[in-house]
């Protein structure tokens, strides 16, 4: 008697699934954001740097105001941060 394995089948990537992720990280990244800025809230002048693996670093000012903060937010929904440096 031959003893016979499946073969192993994975399922495609759910598109409901990928958009609750990509939501869910816009949504951590705002919240960070905000955080970060509500500490240095009290030091005019200071900025918060972000930056992203592939290479590019944005500064956000300590005093944004929080309508630019959220479109800062949104544009930047799709990229991981790998370093954050505070003043």
């Amino acid at each position: 008697m031959e003893r016979r394995v499946p073969p192993v089948v994975f399922r495609g990537a759910d598109p409901v699934i990928i958009v609750a992720t990509i939501g869910a990280v816009s949504t951590n990244l705002t919240a960070l954001i905000a955080g970060l800025l509500q500490l240095r809230a009290g030091r005019k002048s200071q900025q918060i740097s972000i930056e992203f693996s592939s290479g590019d670093k944005v500064v956000i000012p300590a005093d944004m105001p929080s309508a630019e903060r959220d479109r800062l937010v949104e544009a930047l929904a799709g990229k991981k941060p790998t370093r954050l440096i505070l003043p």
